[in-house]
C-alpha cells in the first residue's frame, strides 16, 4: 500500500482560471520538517522535498525529517535504475556496482568538448630546459626491447587493469612528443654535419681530378 506523509501546516491547491493560469499543488511545511513521500515497505524512510530559501531540495530522509537516511537517491525508467546519487555525493549512471569517483558512468559519454584541469608543473615543457636529460636512443632501444613499451608509459596490462587517466595520459603523450621533437632536432643536426662533410669530400675529389 502506498503512503503519502506530510508534516504540513497547510495544503494549498491553486487552480487555473481565465485570467491567470497557476496549476500548482503547494505543500507548506515548517523549516525543520520537509514534505515526505514514501511507498512500498520502507515506511521509516521518505523522499524529502524542501526549499532552503535559495534552492529547491530533493533528498532521502527519515520520516521525522530531522536526520538524513543512509540510503542513496535513485532515478529509474522502465523499471531500471538509470542514475543514483550516493550518500557520499558520488553519482553513478547505468551502473551495476558502487561508483569509484565523483561521477562514474557505465557506458559511453558523448560531448562536444571536455576540459581537464592541469596542476602546476604537470605540463612537460621542462623537457626543453637545458638541464633535462634526454635518454640516448641506444638506451631507449634497450629499454623498449626489455619492456615492450616506452619509459614512463604504463604497459598494456596495467592500462587494461587500471584504466587510463585522460589528463595524465595527455600530458605524458605531450612529453613523449616533445622528446621525439628533440630526437628529430638532434638527428637533423647530425645529418646536416654529415652532408657538410660529404660536400667537402666531394670538393676535395673534384680538386684532385682537376690537378
Amino acid at each position: 500500500m502506498k503512503k503519502i506523509i506530510f508534516t504540513t501546516i497547510a495544503i494549498i491547491v491553486s487552480l487555473s482560471c481565465a485570467a491567470q493560469v497557476l496549476p500548482r499543488l503547494h505543500v507548506k511545511t515548517n523549516a525543520q520538517r520537509p514534505a515526505g513521500i514514501t511507498t512500498g515497505t520502507a515506511t521509516n524512510k521518505v523522499v524529502g522535498i524542501n526549499h532552503d530559501g535559495t534552492s529547491g531540495i530533493i533528498s532521502t530522509t527519515t520520516v521525522n525529517g530531522l536526520a538524513n537516511a543512509p540510503s542513496p537517491l535513485k532515478f529509474a525508467t522502465s523499471g531500471l535504475t538509470r542514475l543514483t546519487i550516493f550518500e557520499n555525493g558520488y553519482v553513478g549512471i547505468n551502473l551495476t556496482s558502487t561508483p569509484t569517483a565523483e561521477l562514474t558512468v557505465g557506458g559511453k559519454i558523448h560531448a562536444k568538448e571536455v576540459k581537464v584541469s592541469v596542476n602546476a608543473g604537470q605540463v612537460p615543457d621542462y623537457v626543453f630546459h637545458s638541464t633535462y636529460r634526454l635518454r640516448p636512443l641506444k638506451e631507449l632501444s634497450v629499454y623498449i626491447d626489455e619492456n615492450g613499451h616506452l619509459p614512463e608509459v604504463p604497459s598494456a596490462a596495467v592500462m587494461e587493469q587500471d584504466g587510463v587517466n585522460t589528463g595524465e595520459m595527455n600530458m605524458l603523450l605531450l612529453k613523449k612528443i616533445e622528446e621525439l621533437t628533440l630526437y628529430m632536432i638532434e638527428q637533423n643536426g647530425k645529418l646536416e654535419a654529415l652532408n657538410e662533410k660529404l660536400r667537402k669530400h666531394e670538393m676535395e675529389l673534384e680538386n684532385l681530378r682537376k690537378n
